[in-house]
């Protein structure tokens, strides 16, 4: 031990381990290239299910394979099948599967959630679409058992989605909207497992004077059962770690025992450097640490609000990296939520697991969070900032660890300027922008003017949804209105100044509705045709306009003659921003191409946003030869059953470079007097 004290005491050992840690996690994830040991033919997999989600008619498993841990998705044929697999499925169970590998694809909108990244950094290298399976669980391990046990007896018992959120970390059992709605209160921290449930856990068996071994030893069994959360990770180390520090006499302060455990997880696992979790709870935690003297306060709300504004503080820079915006309402919501979490709702969610009588009580508490959190989001106030390089993060960082230690106002004034470059950066941006965004079979465009002052949106993008049985609905349904809101606010853009809908189909205006939602969308100008139920609801919400009024845009909307149908009724949009002209053709048929080539002088055309997404009933050979597009965009669902693009398409556009979505993803064309730049999400 006296030789650990005195390598634990050496500054070269932490200059060495420094290194040492940034040199692993380089080599690890920058330098080796990772990937399936399968063959791309094969058709079964045998393994033990390591994680299990059941959520609607899809079955989600991870399973550990002697060769590696994949991802597995079954749907469920019918709702006896369902509840079989609800009953006899588990944690731990032995499947064999029959199916193929599925593709794992990029984020094809920019700066939006990689999915292909997140199953790569978590060590999925492979993705199994399951025909078929077969399971037995003749070998589940007491652990297994325990961890069925504690699901299955949350999943018996009402409100399972906040029991699970506060005694597992599970928040898959929340609907989007709850899930939305902590998220943009900030305080998703609360439904984390970390020190609050390590530090009861420990404080609550101290008081019934049992033995600190007994106390690990439980936390431990609770770590795994819990799905070994790094949060959970993190308090409990630094639980053991300080306990070893001061009963061994290291004379190891709590920064060096905190960097000494983020050093060691990284060692064991260097992808948890992107992971959301490990930043936070190690950030927030050195935050607390590193400024505990100015919280040692004898009074509770003092205390409470101190706390609060240190971790929003150093939060911060990564909240707005990941989302691009920040609710500065957050640390007071923490004021009161934080107490209430802490001392009454997660002791109440442990006493009801054990004692299913208090029902009424927990069922109060989770009452009271709920409308409390339902009242927060009416008071928000989100800034949208737009994305952040990591630079700008690290600068932050300096000057706000800077200014807390050596209280200099020339670093409050650094701290500042960076605060308002982070929202003005934009301003300065002399160019426009186009993006063609990856809606899947359908059309969404956005225009956004110099210093990001104005935005318009050309359609939405949407699906028809059809009703769904009961054992078919779930809680978590994707909605890709996430991500578009997600880019518009990367862009800093707060919010849609003029949406252009070209007419009423669900795949052009489908998403209207969710996307104001989540963006606020100023006005609305519909096609000249008769409004369908979905312009109607649509004009309902959001003001409907009929005039174009903007400042940086200069729109023209081609007019030509009413016709008999929706697509051929298309608004047809052209204009110029600086030296580069675009035309959106909607869903126009070929008919609607030979009125316009009548009626304007269309020729030249750089950018042509091409009609009915490739169908052989728009883009005749010619109006591509009147136009001479030098380039043309087809916005188009991957295997889409109308086999659009059609060859016929393809072969009229043969002396145009094409950008498909399908293949390419969204597409960016950055455009000033100079140049234009073109930049595909997906190269």
């Amino acid at each position: 031990m006296n030789k650990l004290k005195i390598i634990l005491q050496s500054k070269t050992f932490w200059l060495i381990f420094l290194i040492g840690i940034i040199l692993d996690v380089f080599i690890n994830t920058k330098i080796i290239v990772y990937q399936t040991k399968y063959l791309p033919t094969i058709n079964n997999i045998t393994g033990k299910i390591i994680n299990l989600k059941i959520d609607g008619d899809k079955v989600s498993m991870q399973i550990k394979t002697k060769e590696e841990k994949i991802l597995a998705n079954y749907y469920v044929a019918n709702a006896l099948e369902k509840e079989s697999l609800m009953n006899n499925l588990k944690i731990g169970s032995q499947v064999f599967l029959k199916g193929e590998i599925q593709q794992i694809n990029n984020n094809t909108i920019f700066n939006t959630f990689n999915y292909a990244k997140y199953l790569y950094n978590n060590h999925i290298y492979l993705v199994f679409k399951v025909d078929s399976l077969e399971y037995n669980n003749d070998n589940l391990t007491l652990l297994d058992k325990l961890r069925n046990i504690v699901n299955k007896r949350c999943d018996s018992l009402k409100r399972t989605d906040y029991l699970k959120a506060f005694i597992l970390g599970d928040k898959n059992d929340f609907k989007n909207e709850t899930t939305s709605i902590i998220k943009n209160n900030g305080v998703s921290h609360l439904f984390a497992l970390s020190g609050m449930h390590v530090n009861f856990v420990y404080a609550f068996f101290k008081k019934l004077k049992i033995k600190d071994f007994i106390i690990y030893g439980f936390l431990i069994i609770y770590f795994i059962i819990s799905g070994c959360s790094v949060s959970f990770l993190r308090a409990l180390l630094f639980l053991l770690f300080c306990h070893f520090n001061k009963k061994y006499s290291f004379g190891l302060s709590n920064l060096q025992i905190l960097f000494l455990i983020a050093g060691i997880i990284l060692i064991h696992d260097p992808f948890l450097i992107y992971n959301t979790a490990f930043i936070y709870t190690f950030i927030v935690t050195y935050s607390l640490l590193l400024y505990s003297k100015y919280i040692k306060i004898n009074n509770i709300l003092v205390n409470t609000i101190l706390v609060s504004l240190i971790t929003f503080s150093f939060s911060l820079p990564i909240t707005i990296f990941l989302n691009y915006e920040v609710n500065i309402m957050s640390p007071f919501f923490n004021i009161f939520l934080i107490p209430l979490v802490s001392t009454i709702i997660f002791p109440l969610s442990l006493l009801y697991f054990l004692l299913p009588i208090i029902e009424p009580i927990f069922i109060l508490g989770i009452t009271i969070l709920e409308k409390l959190n339902y009242l927060f989001s009416n008071l928000s106030l989100i800034i949208v900032i737009g994305k952040l390089g990591i630079w700008e993060v690290i600068i932050f960082y300096f000057f706000l660890i800077s200014y807390l230690k050596y209280r200099r106002k020339y670093l409050i004034l650094g701290l500042f300027l960076t605060l308002i470059f982070f929202k003005c950066k934009y301003y300065f941006d002399p160019n426009y922008y186009v993006y063609y965004l990856d809606v899947g079979q359908g059309d969404s465009a956005l225009l956004v003017s110099p210093g990001h002052r104005e935005a318009i949106l050309i359609d939405t993008g949407g699906v028809v949804t059809y009703p769904k049985k009961d054992y078919q609905i779930r809680k978590k349904e994707f909605d890709l209105t996430e991500n578009i809101a997600l880019f518009i606010k990367s862009l800093s853009i707060e919010k849609i100044d003029l949406l252009l809908l070209s007419h009423g189909d669900y795949d052009h205006a489908g998403y209207t509705l969710k996307l104001n939602e989540k963006i606020k969308i100023k006005a609305v100008l519909f096609n000249k045709d008769q409004k369908n139920s979905l312009e109607q609801n649509i004009a309902k919400t959001i003001k409907e306009t009929k005039n174009i009024n903007l400042k940086k845009f200069n729109l023209q909307l081609l007019d030509t003659n009413f016709y008999d149908n929706e697509n051929d009724n298309s608004t047809i949009i052209y204009t110029k921003l600086y030296n580069t002209s675009f035309l959106f053709m909607g869903d126009a048929s070929i008919k609607v191409e030979n009125d316009l080539l009548k009626k304007y002088q269309l020729n030249n055309i750089d950018v042509l946003k091409v009609g009915h997404h490739g169908s052989d009933t728009s883009t005749s050979k010619e109006f591509i030869l009147a136009l001479k597009p030098c380039y043309a965009i087809i916005s188009v669902g991957q295997n889409n059953r109308y086999g659009h693009p059609k060859e016929e398409v393809i072969n009229n556009l043969k002396n145009s470079q094409i950008y498909r979505t399908d293949l390419n993803g969204s597409i960016m064309f950055k455009v000033n007097a100079k140049y234009v730049k073109i930049k595909p999400c997906v190269s």
